[in-house]
Formats: structure tokens, sequence, C-alpha cells
């Protein structure tokens, strides 16, 4: 496990994340969102899954920085997921209290994210291996922190959104039948998700373990919500909706 360089001054004490931290991650996550104006809030029992099923384990994917009282001010995560495909892509990022930064906090925990990010690529038996951010547009310090290091912008998404005042009616095609998700939709809704996503950017197919752990099992997974596009007796389309409240 790697451990940030304390920047001088700063001031606090490392430590991997552990389950009971969740509340209180949660609360840093949720003011550090509202301070940038970025629209993603977390539950603590959000937060706790994330802990869990991201970023498990624990001791080598997360690293929190806490102050003189014993306040976690900073966090980083590194995430990958396992899968049999030749391309593998670990996930990082840094969130720093609005009150705690420009201290040097962010540098340190970039290099600890990008550093645990390749052992863990590493130890991989793919050819093509990528560290990896996602960043909000306006999250401009972020993006320099990440340019800095030589990474590079190659692919943008649009977070769309529409309001449900209006009724959008859309009869499924000829053939085709849609019906609300049960239990026993999961595994077939997976091997849809692995077909579906097989030559999409930057995807890796699931196993079912990690699907029901990352997916299924979320807290902010509605099955109520969520149907499947069956035909032929087959199940050949899904949509798997999670509800945030938070936000």
């Amino acid at each position: 496990m790697h451990t940030p360089t304390t920047p001088q001054g700063a001031e606090v004490s490392w430590a991997a994340a552990v389950p009971g931290d969740a509340a209180e991650l949660s609360d840093l996550f949720n003011a550090i969102t509202s301070y940038e104006e970025t629209p993603e809030r977390l539950s603590p029992d959000s937060m706790a899954h994330e802990l869990e099923a991201y970023f498990d384990p624990l001791a080598e994917r997360t690293i929190v920085a806490r102050d003189t009282d014993d306040v976690i001010v900073g966090y980083s995560t590194a995430f990958h997921r396992p899968a049999e495909a030749d391309e593998h892509r670990v996930y990082v990022n840094v969130y720093v209290a609005p009150g705690s930064r420009d201290r040097g906090l962010e540098d340190s925990m970039m290099d600890w994210a990008v550093a645990t990010g390749t052992d863990l690529l590493d130890a991989t038996d793919a050819t093509k291996k990528y560290v990896c951010g996602w960043l909000y547009k306006k999250q401009e310090q972020a993006a320099q922190r990440f340019a800095a290091r030589r990474f590079e912008a190659v692919r943008h998404w649009w977070e769309m959104e529409r309001f449900l005042a209006k009724e959008v009616v859309v009869a499924p095609e000829d053939g085709f039948v849609v019906v609300p998700w049960e239990d026993q939709h999961a595994e077939p809704a997976r091997l849809v998700y692995n077909a579906a996503f097989a030559d999409h950017w930057g995807s890796a197919p699931m196993d079912s373990e990690i699907w029901q752990k990352l997916v299924i099992g979320s807290p902010n997974f509605r099955m109520p919500y969520s149907f499947v596009a069956i035909a032929d007796g087959e199940v050949v389309g899904y949509a798997a909706n999670e509800a945030y409240p938070e936000d």
C-alpha cells in the first residue's frame, strides 16, 4: 500500500477507509459536490455500498486524510473491476474538503491514486491498461491536475434529464413486450448487458458476482422502476433504473 506524502504544514494523518467511515465520508462528499455545484449526492447507505462493492479491499484502494481533530478532510479511491478482457481500466478520484484545499493535499492524493491504479493494472495480464478519471466540465482545477500528469481527455458524456409532468408513451415494436423487472430477470439481463456492451468504448463483461454486487445489490437500484423487453420468450433488453433521493 502506498502512503501519500504529507505536504508541509498540512498536519494530517493517513489511513485506509473502513466501513465505519461511510457516514462521515457521505457528509464530506455531499459538502464537496455542493461547493462545486455538481449534481451527485450520496447517502450513508450509498457510500457504504460504494466502499464495499467498488473499493474492496479498502486497505489497498482507499486513503483517508484526517486533521488533528480526527475529522476526515479528504479521501481518494481507485476502482478496478476484474474482468476477462484484454483492456483494463482503473478509475481514480480525489476529494478534498472546501476548507482544506490549496494546501498540497490534492496533489499528494492524486499521486497516491495514480500509483495505486498503476499497481492494480500491473497485476493484470491485460495488454491495454489505462488509469482514468471522471470529471464534470466545471471541475477545472481537477482537470489541470490530471493534465499535469499527462492525462488526456478522450471521452465526453452528456448528462440528460427530463421533467416528469408530461407523460411520454412509447409502444414497443411488434414482436416485443415490455414487462416489469422481477427477480428471475437479473441473470438474463446481465447476459444482455455483456452482449450489448461488447463493443462499447471502455467496457468489459460482468460476471454474476460483480453484476449482483454493483447493480442488483446497489441500495439505489429500484426494481419497481425497472423493466425488461422480451421476444420469443427471452429477455432481449432491459432498463435497470436507480433513484438518488439525495440528489
